[in-house]
């Protein structure tokens, strides 16, 4: 006796229009057997395409059971309900639906993907059956090259490579011409010859003397199962002549008031749930998505070890054991690689898009980079006017509190202080070659001027053999003076001002000699050694300089001097405040950036929308061919990432180009007052990392509606999209 493969037990089906329930499916009975060709005849509208749907898992009865394998179908929820077509059940239907984006094999070996073969293995398998077929020549067409009966026969190799028990053909050969219908026919025959369970449903009852048993409906009744025998064809028709024909159906399938929501019926997630999975798809995406396009590189210098590099990736990343073993879902890189093919089979649009992201991505780069390249010129240029090492200590401003010997051996004993350097400033009048000109005047440790940031350009630094005291000047001296020639070696005499009409001391003129030209670019300074003028001036100090050894808190230094009743200042206040206003800055001109990146998502949002109403056919194929929800939602998700994700990259590119080009705009304009070329935008790593993953992240919360819509609609509506 042969093994029972369906059973279909009291099953009812009811549609409602409006107030009006209409019932389709009246009580059907009916068993099927392994290897047997059966066949469901009976008019257009009594039913059979809805038995045919309950059985397949994606039209939920109103009542009764159907169990395949022993199993109750619709006690299972819908992604088991795929996984049972995708290894239980092949189909074809009489208007094929194919993957636009794939080519004939790649369609055919999705079906072997979905079961967990590798790509490679799954190919080798689409070949084999596209070969047995005899359509080996169009394998790598698209289907839509190909001609009806032609995507017929792909679309039987598709339902066959997955070595199916049950083989379900709805009107398979309606949009054929009678010559390859029968060939198809053919075909299912040899196949239940050869052990596979075959359902077809027809009104054509010139196909009934294919099949094993007949079973013949109307008006939503099975009326009589009729088996084998020469007059088959004339029995049927008498059973259905002079009949009610329609009883609705076709109304229903074009006008259901809103999709079942109980044929989607997914298990229920958590949200703790559902943010690992969202966790673990972002993580995928970065990893498998640099892996493909490395993929892409080797390919380019090497096929065969891109081959084999893709081979290792998808046992990486499938944890397949070996090609024989199957596992229960298709290898995330193979969903992967085809969002990359859905996204750029409409390369107009999908470059269109890209570019949006990636002129709304690169505004925002291009405004951080000059807010951030300016900041850095401000504060390069200020740390290099100040060794950030140092602190220059001070009096506090009104109190008694004088910086002497005994305040420097306090501050030199602080710990983490290096060197202090004391200093004493007073106003100086130069009478040189007829011009008189006021400095200030530094009283300076020899070794100050080596640790300061000064260049010395001509000249040397001090030295204590000389016969009058020395004196080293700084460029922008000599620049007041419009002196040009070589300074050094020159005497000269400074006289000592009197700063307030209290001060006592006698009115001095100091004989000096030039020994050196520093470019510090301060103000017109003469330096001296301090010995050299401290009687000429107070025995305290104007202030001091702190070296700070590398390794030490220059904070915790601070405080430690300033404890003492001392005011300290360092470089490094003066770029917190740079940096702070430069941060409001970058704030305000992130919220303009913001503005165009989000008219930028807004097209994206709207393209994914528009690809998936195209697509929205191609959906309700994956469902039935097996695709559960995590890797729909996989699909759609990685699509919008990925056109994130690359308009990321190029808005980078575009916004430093765009640095570049202002940069050289400011340069035309400054270079007539001898001004060099300077990069006036910059943008660090750590940002452009932060900016790919951003719009990356954006493109995923933009994917996640579309995602939705895709994993809601009932299959048979999607196929029924027009």
């Amino acid at each position: 006796m042969k093994k029972k493969i369906i059973k279909v037990q009291n099953i009812y089906k009811s549609f409602s229009i409006g107030q009006r329930q209409n019932r389709v499916l009246k009580g059907i009975d009916l068993e099927i057997y392994q290897g047997e060709f059966l066949t469901i005849f009976g008019p257009s509208g009594c039913g059979k395409s809805t038995l045919l749907h309950t059985i397949m898992g994606i039209e939920r009865p109103t009542s009764g059971s159907i169990e395949i394998l022993g199993i109750d179908l619709w006690k299972m929820n819908a992604d088991d309900r795929a996984d049972i077509r995708k290894r239980s059940i092949g189909v074809v239907y009489q208007q094929q639906n194919w993957i636009k984006s794939l080519t004939v094999i790649e369609n055919v070996a999705l079906s072997a993907q979905l079961l967990g073969y590798n790509k490679s293995e799954s190919l080798t398998r689409a070949r084999k059956v596209i070969s047995q077929l005899g359509m080996s020549k169009f394998e790598n067409f698209f289907a839509s090259e190909l001609s009806s009966g032609e995507q017929q026969k792909i679309g039987l190799a598709r339902a066959l490579i997955s070595n199916p028990k049950v083989l379900i053909a709805d009107e398979p050969t309606g949009n054929l011409d009678t010559t390859s219908g029968y060939e198809v026919l053919d075909i299912l025959r040899d196949l239940a010859d050869k052990g596979t369970t075959v359902v077809l449903v027809t009104h054509n009852p010139d196909h009934l003397h294919y099949s094993d048993r007949v079973a013949v409906m109307k008006n939503g009744y099975i009326v009589e199962v009729l088996k084998k025998q020469k007059d088959i064809r004339t029995k049927a028709e008498e059973i259905v002549k002079n009949t009610d024909t329609g009883n609705g159906e076709d109304i229903i399938k074009n006008h259901r008031e809103k999709p079942d929501n109980i044929e989607t019926d997914y298990p229920k997630e958590s949200f703790t749930q559902r943010i690992k999975i969202y966790i673990n798809l972002i993580f995928k995406f970065f990893f498998e998505t640099l892996s493909l396009l490395l993929l892409a590189i080797v390919k380019k210098f090497s096929p065969q070890k891109g081959e084999e590099f893709r081979e290792k990736l998808s046992t990486f990343f499938d944890k397949i054991g070996s090609k024989d073993k199957i596992t229960n879902k298709i290898n995330s890189l193979d969903l992967t690689e085809i969002a990359f093919k859905n996204i750029f089979f409409k390369k107009f649009r999908t470059v269109v898009t890209i570019l949006g992201v990636a002129l709304g991505t690169g505004f925002v780069v291009l405004l951080l980079s000059l807010g951030y390249g300016v900041e850095k010129l401000v504060v390069d240029q200020i740390a290099q006017a100040r060794d950030l090492n140092q602190v220059d200590v001070f009096p506090k401003v009104g109190s008694q509190l004088e910086l002497d010997d005994n305040l420097i051996e306090k501050i030199e004993s602080v710990s983490g202080v290096n060197k202090v350097f004391k200093i004493k400033n007073f106003p100086g009048r130069v009478n040189y070659r007829g011009s008189t000109v006021d400095v200030v005047v530094y009283g300076i440790e020899k070794g100050y001027l080596e640790n300061a940031p000064a260049e010395l350009i001509q000249g040397e630094y001090f030295n204590t053999n000389s016969k009058y005291a020395e004196a080293i000047v700084n460029k922008e001296y000599l620049d007041f003076l419009g002196l040009e020639s070589d300074i050094v070696g020159d005497n000269l005499d400074l006289a000592v001002i009197k700063t307030t009409p209290e001060d006592e001391r006698e009115p001095a003129v100091i004989p000096i000699t030039i020994v050196g030209v520093v470019d510090d670019d301060s103000s017109p300074v003469i330096y001296l050694q301090i010995d050299a003028v401290s009687k000429y001036t107070a025995s305290n100090y104007s202030q001091a300089t702190v070296l700070i050894n590398k390794g030490s808190s220059l904070d915790t230094v601070r405080e430690q001097i300033e404890s003492l009743g001392l005011e300290t200042f360092s470089v490094m206040d003066t770029i917190n405040q740079v940096q702070n206003l430069f941060t409001y800055l970058r704030y305000g001109l992130l919220v303009f950036g913001i503005l165009a990146f989000t008219i930028s998502f807004l097209g994206m949002i709207n393209t994914l929308m528009v690809s998936l109403l195209e697509r929205t056919r191609e959906v309700g194929l994956m469902k039935i061919i097996g695709v559960k929800r995590n890797e729909i939602r996989f699909i759609f998700i990685t699509e919008s990432m990925l056109i994130a994700f690359l308009g990321g990259l190029l808005g980078i590119l575009v916004g430093i180009i765009g640095g570049y080009i202002v940069s050289f705009i400011v340069y035309l304009f400054s270079v007539s007052r001898g001004v060099d070329f300077m990069m006036i935008s910059y943008f660090p790593t750590y940002l452009m990392l932060l900016v790919v993953f951003c719009t990356t992240l954006l493109g995923f919360l933009t994917g996640l509606y579309p995602a939705k819509r895709a994993v809601e609609i009932p299959p048979l509506d999607a196929l029924r999209y027009e």
